[in-house]
């Protein structure tokens, strides 16, 4: 279908007997309990629409926190100037939503899930929206299109991250895993998880409360803003400096 195809979507959802509805990307991994813990969300507290956090994978074997809320007025905003929206994987919404707000566009390209979402924030039901804040319930991985450099559209936490994997006993054991070719990044994790699906979850999320108390990730992401504005203007020079930022940041960490 036209773009990256919203119109099979509408198609499979008419089609489907469900009375919620849950996105799965066709590379992103959900957690076992992921469709447990939404659906109690939906029904408890009587939403329309709920999200959770999930988990960025970086083609590394690097695992880190993602936050989106719509409560923090940063990210209303950028969700309301279709900058920025919860994840695909993360979401469950009744598919009367749609029935009575609307289907997926069929005549956009690509940044369809946001157009949708902000309509459905849009519609009314305002109090309809939920964030349940169970760490991570869909693991995202970070797809490098159209031959573009892996090292170079890494971002800050990554880089950080990938720093600090190199430091034995500093990077938690359930933020990184190994890949060993020719496994893809999601074969390579699926294999831990798949052990103990249940205990890998409930140590991951451990871990990840644990690490975001310790404010791992709170860096200044200006060097990145102005690294994906500039950076054909000012590359090597800002390759310095967003090194500098980085190592920074690094050091104290590790102190």
């Amino acid at each position: 279908a036209h773009g990256i195809g919203y119109a099979n979507r509408n198609v499979a959802i008419k089609q489907s007997r469900g009375h919620f509805i849950a996105y799965l990307a066709h590379d992103d991994i959900w957690l076992p309990d992921h469709l447990e813990i939404l659906t109690n969300k939906m029904v408890a507290e009587k939403k329309d629409f709920v999200y959770s956090q999930s988990a960025n994978v970086s083609p590394y074997g690097i695992i880190s926190t993602s936050h989106f809320h719509l409560g923090n007025p940063k990210c209303l905003k950028n969700f309301l100037a279709f900058k920025a929206g919860p994840r695909l994987s993360t979401i469950m919404h009744l598919k009367d939503s749609l029935d009575q707000y609307g289907y997926w566009s069929e005549s956009i390209e690509i940044g369809g899930d946001i157009e949708l979402w902000v309509r459905l924030y849009k519609s009314g039901k305002l109090n309809k929206f939920a964030l349940d804040p169970a760490p991570t319930s869909a693991l995202i991985f970070r797809a490098v299109w159209h031959g573009r450099s892996k090292r170079f559209w890494r971002r800050p936490v990554e880089d950080i991250a990938s720093r600090l994997h190199l430091s034995d006993g500093v990077l938690p054991p359930q933020l990184q895993f190994e890949i060993i070719p020719p496994q893809t990044e999601q074969e390579a994790l699926w294999t831990n998880i798949s052990i103990d699906s249940v205990g890998w979850t409930n140590e991951f999320r451990k871990t990840i409360i644990q690490w975001t108390e310790t404010r791992l990730f709170n860096i200044d992401h200006l060097s990145y803003f102005v690294f994906q504005k500039i950076v054909f203007l000012l590359k090597s020079p800002f390759r310095i400096y967003r090194g500098r930022i980085i190592k920074k940041e690094e050091n104290r960490l590790l102190h």
